[in-house]
């Protein structure tokens, strides 16, 4: 993804009253190299949504680095991977919401 190309298109669209979403931003490599472009985008308008079950390969699952993320509201929202509610795989992904949300900020 080139972040450059298409900013001022984001940012014209939210001029226009579209609100855009990104979902599993952190599956995209620039954005795993370059924890600016979260901001940026954040900045032009845009709702930034990463998995919660995220395991970064660069950074070996830091949990502290995600948190600082949310918390500085560059990362908007919590995509789904799993929609059987009753399966483990979404039991484990609510378990790592809560550990990225759980207030030791």
């Amino acid at each position: 993804m080139n972040y450059g190309r298409f900013k001022d298109e984001l940012w014209d669209l939210h001029l226009a009253g579209f609100h855009v979403y990104f979902h599993h931003v952190n599956e995209v490599k620039s954005f795993a190299k370059d924890l600016n472009l979260f901001q940026k985008l954040s900045d032009r308008g845009v709702s930034i949504g990463i998995s919660a079950n995220w395991n970064p390969n660069w950074r070996s699952k830091d949990v502290d680095v995600i948190r600082k993320l949310i918390s500085e509201l560059n990362v908007h929202f919590f995509n789904t991977e799993s929609i059987d509610t009753s399966s483990e795989a979404f039991e484990q992904e609510q378990q790592s919401r809560l550990l990225l949300i759980n207030s030791n900020i």
